[in-house]
């Protein structure tokens, strides 16, 4: 039921990019577009397959990406909704590229899940940044509503939805249980820090360096 309409979105938008002449802002819009039915069609495919944790399992699918062509991709699919949130959102490295070992799959599900709550949470006006702490650490920082210091301990918990001292009835308490989840069957690392009303940090110790250019 979830995946017939996206099918049926994404099959017009498809044709529409084949037989139409596009503007260069509007080929990105479509393609925008495009990334985010096929991810919403991923997520609908892991939650069929949630209980039997087909894709949270420990097999891997191990590839070699560039971590800044890779990040931008990722910061290119959330930037027009920042735009309309009026967010300063930010992608930075201090290098000019780095290859870099991991399941893109089971990354993007934790990249995604992570920078949306980030967008989400924060306000008109604040901000959202995603940088390399060093070249295996990536944090993810805003300057949203933060967690209150009660409930940073259980952000993690399948099912938990409170959020800064209140309950948060549009969540469903799944997506971060899930990122740590796959975080822990690909042996990488997820830790959150936060204040309340000043925002919150997630670090993610994800990727495997193999060579890199300053």
């Amino acid at each position: 039921d979830i995946r017939t309409p996206l099918t049926l979105i994404k099959a017009p938008l498809e044709e529409f990019v084949e037989e139409e002449t596009l503007t260069e802002i509007g080929s990105q819009r479509i393609n925008t577009a495009l990334r985010n039915v096929n991810a919403l069609l991923r997520l609908s495919t892991n939650l069929i397959n949630f209980e039997r944790a087909d894709v949270y399992s420990s097999e891997l699918h191990i590839s070699e990406y560039e971590l800044n062509t890779y990040m931008n991709e990722i910061y290119k699919s959330f930037r027009s909704y920042a735009n309309i949130k009026h967010i300063d959102f930010t992608y930075k490295s201090d290098f000019n590229y780095l290859n870099v070992w991991f399941d893109k799959d089971k990354m993007d599900s934790i990249l995604k899940n992570l920078i949306s709550n980030a967008l989400k949470y924060t306000p008109s006006g604040g901000t959202v940044s995603i940088f390399l702490e060093e070249p295996k650490t990536l944090c993810i920082r805003d300057t949203g509503i933060g967690i209150a210091a009660e409930d940073l301990p259980r952000i993690f918990e399948k099912g938990f939805t409170g959020c800064n001292g209140r309950t948060d009835k549009k969540a469903s308490g799944i997506g971060l249980y899930l990122c740590r989840r796959i975080c822990r069957n690909l042996n990488h690392t997820i830790t959150a820090e936060s204040q309340a009303e000043q925002g919150t940090t997630i670090r993610i110790g994800m990727f495997r360096e193999t060579r890199g250019i300053e």
